[in-house]
């Protein structure tokens, strides 16, 4: 069932009903040491395997730069774990905007000429001015090298990349019904974010109706 909150609407049929309730926040006022201790030993021990297999990792931010790159690696990512995404503009569009505000970046791992992995990251506030948050947004990886285990530690770059910059917290963003993607961020250790329920803002009904429409028929 679905009924309306003034212009707001509440129905397991649209995009807000499916957003997760929870996103997996860590605290960035502990100390180097005692982030990784608190780390799950399996993350522990991937960073290590990473570092001692010779993977690099460096951060950007002219982020439009890489786009492209960053799309094929996010397309390889979403066929591997079997994830639609938005169309490409959607993501360019993203990029564009980072760059003109400056308030995010890349994170990437490198093997050699290989790019590994690449993170999105966003910012919330001014480092200079003893920047609030940043948000973990999308990730992708490769298919190759995968033993190399890239992801746990371009993680563990961001947040030591974060610390530096004195930012106070790293949301890794929501852990909801894909548990292999949950445990994955959990186990950097942190804590859970719990938010209300989500909703569609309808600006444009008629256009909201054609939508609903388009993702009803395609169910």
């Amino acid at each position: 069932n679905s009924f309306p909150v003034g212009n707001k609407v509440r129905d397991p049929g649209v995009s807000g009903y499916f957003q997760p309730r929870e996103d997996w926040v860590l605290d960035l006022h502990k100390t180097e040491e005692e982030i990784f201790a608190a780390m799950e030993k399996d993350h522990r021990y991937s960073i290590r395997t990473g570092e001692k297999r010779g993977v690099e990792t460096f951060f950007v931010e002219n982020v439009s730069e890489h786009f492209e790159e960053f799309y094929s690696l996010l397309a390889e990512t979403a066929s591997r774990n079997k994830f639609g995404l938005l169309p490409k503009g959607y993501y360019k569009a993203i990029f564009d905007s980072i760059d003109k505000n400056r308030n995010g970046f890349l994170a990437i791992a490198k093997f050699g000429e290989d790019t590994l992995a690449m993170n999105f990251v966003i910012t919330h506030g001014l480092p200079a001015q003893a920047g609030d948050s940043a948000h973990y947004l999308l990730g992708s990886s490769n298919s190759k090298l995968r033993e190399k285990l890239p992801t746990y530690l371009l993680q563990w770059a961001t947040i030591k990349h974060l610390k530096n910059m004195s930012y106070k917290s790293y949301n890794f963003g929501g852990v909801g019904s894909w548990e292999s993607l949950a445990k994955y961020k959990k186990g950097f250790g942190g804590h859970a974010l719990s938010h209300g329920d989500m909703y569609d803002l309808v600006g444009e009904p008629v256009w909201y109706f054609l939508y609903k429409m388009r993702k009803i028929v395609k169910k």
